[in-house]
């Protein structure tokens, strides 16, 4: 019998503590987006209840890790596209 592949990302995410709300007001399209893939089995958002600003999340994907990488669903999202504008104003 085989064994099922799939991956499992957590991932922590912290912003300024006053930027948490727009953080989650702005990420839920691509939080939705996310949920809606075929491949993604769960998905969680956590929020510190001690830490205002950091947040977990939690990902199952019915996919091996490598299948993960290869698609980079992350770069597909809106949210990554913001975050790689403001690192890229940080070079400047």
């Amino acid at each position: 019998m085989s064994s099922p592949r799939g991956i499992s990302a957590h991932v922590t995410i912290t912003v300024a503590p006053a930027n948490a709300d727009e953080f989650l007001k702005r990420s839920r399209p691509t939080f939705d987006l996310i949920v809606a893939e075929p491949a993604c089995l769960y998905f969680e958002l956590f929020h510190s209840a001690t830490q205002k600003g950091r947040f977990k999340i939690v990902e199952n994907w019915s996919m091996s890790q490598e299948e993960f990488v290869k698609r980079d669903i992350y770069r597909l999202s809106p949210f990554c596209r913001l975050w790689e504008v403001r690192e890229k104003g940080k070079e400047k």
